[in-house]
């Protein structure tokens, strides 16, 4: 499996070592085999590659016995609860209505190409908390996990399995052969309340140890945006309900810095303006792609994305192509979106555009 050539930038010969270790260890442990559920041409991004057990490893302060132990029980939940084929097949709609009870993806990335999410905790009232702990409780059997944990699992590989390596492929940020291995989540607590934060005991502490457990290391920064002044004695009692890891993460600026704050990581047309920015979306809005990222797509169809799970496979060129999965009705879905242009046809892409600004320009000139 290649490994990419920015993955150990910035690391220590003894960290470089613990990690070949921690491979060498799950080769041994039969961890590294193509797992039997994915469907021929889909790549294994987010499963078993090197930014993966990278993140794990990191995950557990580079303790290769832990590390190795998590990735373990991950592997191990992701194949009880058969999440890849819960991704193939998924009602769309069923995986849409889901989505915004986790923090999604905006289709933006930050000035360093990460992924930027939002969460809006307005979302999180009376009807979707008692839905959400109705999900909770149930099981479908004794072996599988609550409905609730299946369906915030597909959301997770959402995010590991389609949106990292994309924002990955991306040649137009500062550090281009370093894989996007996490991204920045902006979370709106305008609409909280003492009551409200009480009401998401569970719900917080399940994303927080699901994240922590199985996806480790996705998060880069949290930004809690609109929190009102009472907020910071709720923060003390939430915090605990948190991986300790993620509230090292977390940033709570005043109403007043959020923009400036932001603009320090994030482009003003990438900043949603209920933050101050220019970004016109808002929570559960459909995937609006940035104009780097659409141009970076040979499309097949409609030159966005569509709803519903998407994953990455190979063509027999052995070109990356985003397949639309889920199912309609019990029907099956396995559309091609689109084709990921390599590295030689980003750059032409982004040449051209800009030739024939010159060459208008000195038309331009030459008619005046």
């Amino acid at each position: 499996m290649h490994t990419p050539d920015g993955l150990f930038k910035g690391l220590s010969e003894q960290q470089i070592a613990a990690f070949e270790t921690l491979k060498l260890r799950c080769a041994e442990a039969g961890l590294l085999s193509r797992p039997l559920a994915l469907s021929d041409g889909e790549v294994e991004d987010g499963l078993n590659d090197d930014p993966t057990l990278l993140r794990f490893l990191r995950a557990r302060r580079y303790d290769v016995q832990g590390a190795l132990k998590q990735f373990k029980e991950a592997r191990r939940t992701w194949e009880t609860n058969n999440v890849s084929q819960l991704y193939n097949t998924m009602e769309i709609a069923s995986f849409e209505n889901a989505r915004p009870l986790y923090p999604h993806w905006s289709g933006r990335r930050t000035k360093a190409g990460r992924p930027i999410f939002l969460f809006d905790f307005a979302y999180l009232n009376q009807t979707v908390l008692a839905s959400y702990e109705e999900n909770r409780r149930g099981s479908i059997s004794s072996a599988q996990g609550s409905l609730q944990q299946r369906e915030a699992s597909t959301a997770l590989d959402s995010v590991t399995r389609f949106v990292l390596p994309l924002c990955s492929a991306m040649k137009d940020r500062p550090d281009p052969t370093s894989p996007i291995t996490s991204g920045v989540f902006l979370v709106d607590l305008a609409a909280f309340t003492l009551k409200a934060g009480w009401g998401v005991k569970n719900y917080t502490p399940d994303i927080s140890g699901l994240v922590a457990t199985g996806y480790p290391e996705i998060v880069h920064q949290v930004f809690l945006i609109n929190a009102p002044s009472y907020f910071t004695m709720m923060w003390a009692i939430m915090r605990k309900w948190l991986d300790p890891d993620t509230t090292e993460k977390v940033q709570i600026p005043a109403a007043s810095e959020a923009l400036a704050t932001l603009s320090r990581y994030i482009d003003p047309e990438n900043i949603p303006r209920r933050f101050g920015g220019h970004f016109d979306w808002s929570h559960g809005m459909p995937v609006d792609l940035d104009a780097e990222i659409g141009g970076a797509l040979s499309w097949q169809g409609e030159q966005k994305l569509p709803p519903g799970p998407i994953k990455w496979q190979l063509d027999k060129s052995r070109r990356r192509t985003a397949v639309a999965v889920g199912s309609v009705d019990g029907t099956a879905r396995a559309e091609k979106i689109a084709v990921l242009d390599d590295e030689a046809e980003q750059e032409k892409k982004t040449i051209e555009p800009e030739v024939m600004q010159t060459v208008e320009a000195v038309a331009q000139l030459s008619l005046e």
